[in-house]
């Protein structure tokens, strides 16, 4: 992970110098998609080696997250029942039923609470998107969550990142 790490940090580097902000902004972007954390974290360390403003790399690792989050519960709900017709099981529909009533119930913590805890957001965001939660539910839930989560990952790596330049 740390190879990739300063593999990352090192390519959004050589495209900030040959194109910018804009370039590191479409880094960052398709970066985040293969593993958000790792590109939050080689945002902070540009920032604390002074390539990159705090700003900046906490709104384009924002930005990136949030596309990531929308493409998975647009996934889910590209997929919906279709994706049921693949499994080698049929759900009964009672207890499907059953589930989604139970996910809108519950959306704000679930939704919520699924960013901080790791391997949750996969199947919590495409399940959102199969049983079709309102998009509005989603991203009042969603959204806050993501607000908390890029500027802290972000910052804390700021704040460890001469000790971690130096590893």
């Amino acid at each position: 992970m740390t190879e990739q790490l300063f593999e990352l940090q090192a390519r959004i580097s050589q495209t900030l110098t040959a194109s910018g902000l804009w370039g590191a902004l479409f880094v960052i972007l398709l970066a985040a998609q293969v593993s958000e954390d790792i590109t939050s974290i080689a945002a902070g360390l540009l920032v604390a080696a002074e390539k990159l403003p705090l700003g900046f790399a906490v709104a384009a690792c924002f930005l990136g997250i949030l596309l990531g989050d929308s493409l998975l519960y647009f996934a889910g709900r590209g997929m919906g029942g279709s994706f049921l017709r693949w499994l080698p099981f049929r759900p009964d529909p009672v207890k499907l039923q059953r589930a989604r009533e139970r996910l809108q119930r519950n959306a704000g913590p679930v939704l919520f609470g699924s960013r901080f805890v790791p391997v949750a957001r996969l199947p919590v965001y495409l399940a959102a998107g199969m049983l079709r939660i309102p998009p509005r539910t989603f991203y009042a839930r969603v959204l806050p969550a993501v607000m908390i989560w890029a500027p802290l990952i972000v910052l804390f790596t700021v704040w460890m990142g001469n000790d971690l330049l130096q590893l």
